[in-house]
Order: C-alpha cells, then structure tokens, then sequence
C-alpha cells in the first residue's frame, strides 16, 4: 500500500493504540518504525523553564512529524497547536511546584528534538529514557498492533 496521509491515519487509527500515560514515546516510535519506515522527525510537548532548571529534557507527549503533519496514537492530530498544551504542567503538581514558577508551569512549546539528540537511535532512546516507568505498553506491541492494521487495511 501506497502511504498517504489518509492512510497513515486509517492505519494508526485501526491499530487502537493508547498513546497517553507515559505511552507516547513508545507508541510514536512504533509509528514512525511501521508506518513511516523511520522517515517521520520526532517532535515533544515540553517545558522549555523546566527543561532549563533541572538540566533535563521533559517529555510531556512525543508525537511524529510525517509530510508536514503530526500524529500520535489517535492518527492526524487536527489541532496541532493544542500539542502545546501537552508540555504545559500543573502549577500544583508537587513533583514540580517548587522548581517552577505558576506562569514558568504555562510555559509549553513543541520542540523537534533532533537537534538535541543527535541521530535517531538517541532520539528514540532519550523518548523512552524520559517517557519511562509511566507507560505499559511496549514499542514490539504497539508495531504488532500497526503492522496487523496495515495488513487490515
């Protein structure tokens, strides 16, 4: 089958991925593997004052960028401004209220992050080095689910 946009989201759509709780990294890597043969740029939702004060990279979701679109576990992502929302934190979270400020918290943006880590093997392994131990799912699963929807399909 010829990828298209179309069926790059009837494809992610059929595999009925879960993509949040800590999954994301994991499902988008699956993506990117299966669907777009490797060729899509990883982009996350994070917290550039966060980022900036812990001397990490926070991960608040991974999405892949394909043809000028984003995807995630529920296909094309219509609203790609709302994936800034994403690195946006709880001003009362305790894991990090006292490392940044109410309106540092509001600070989301979405970041390519090729230009942090350099090729695409430390990409994927710095997603799921900071998307670990919140998700359940594994990157062999959800290819497993992609791969049977692309058969499906």
């Amino acid at each position: 089958m010829k990828m298209t946009l179309r069926n790059a989201d009837a494809v992610i759509r059929a595999a009925k991925l879960d993509g949040f709780g800590g999954d994301c990294g994991r499902v988008a890597i699956a993506i990117n593997h299966v669907v777009f043969n490797g060729q899509g740029k990883y982009l996350v939702a994070t917290n550039p004052p966060l980022n900036k004060k812990t001397g990490q990279f926070f991960f608040g979701h991974v999405v892949v960028e394909w043809r000028r679109r984003l995807f995630d576990a529920t296909g094309i992502i219509e609203d790609e401004v709302g994936v800034e929302a994403w690195g946006m934190l709880d001003p009362e979270d305790p894991d990090t209220r006292d490392i940044v400020t109410y309106d540092e918290a509001h600070e989301g943006e979405v970041h390519y992050i090729d230009d942090v880590f350099g090729d695409q093997a430390a990409q994927e392994a710095a997603i799921q080095h900071g998307t670990s131990g919140r998700g359940r799912c594994s990157i062999r699963d959800a290819e497993k689910a992609l791969r049977e929807a692309l058969a499906g399909t």
